[in-house]
């Protein structure tokens, strides 16, 4: 099952808007856990096996400035409650369990 995300910040002053996308598969996601980051906001990180892609956009007064492609390993979605995030990360660590996704495990 793939997933797509897409994540969104604002500068509404300077008119600026950057822009995260991911389109993991599932069946590669490890695992799903809900956590806090160091600024106290909460959310679930979602871990993968392998490196996916990420795609970075930022656009400045409505036009598109900069475009980059990277890797990792992790993602990250803010719920902003705790109690959102625990059941979020159940719900997501179900998903990948029905979609083939856990951890590595061992050929032999």
């Amino acid at each position: 099952m793939d997933l797509k995300v897409q994540s969104f910040s604002f500068n509404i002053l300077a008119d600026n808007k950057f822009v995260e996308k991911y389109a993991p598969s599932l069946n590669l996601a490890e695992r799903a856990e809900a956590g806090q980051n160091k600024d106290g906001d909460w959310g679930v990180w979602l871990h993968f096996n392998s490196t996916i892609y990420q795609y970075d956009e930022s656009y400045i007064r409505g036009k598109l400035e900069l475009k980059e492609e990277n890797k990792t390993k992790v993602i990250v979605l803010f719920t902003g409650e705790q109690d959102l995030a625990k059941r979020s990360a159940k719900a997501f660590n179900l998903l990948i369990q029905l979609c083939g996704g856990g951890p590595n495990k061992e050929p032999f």
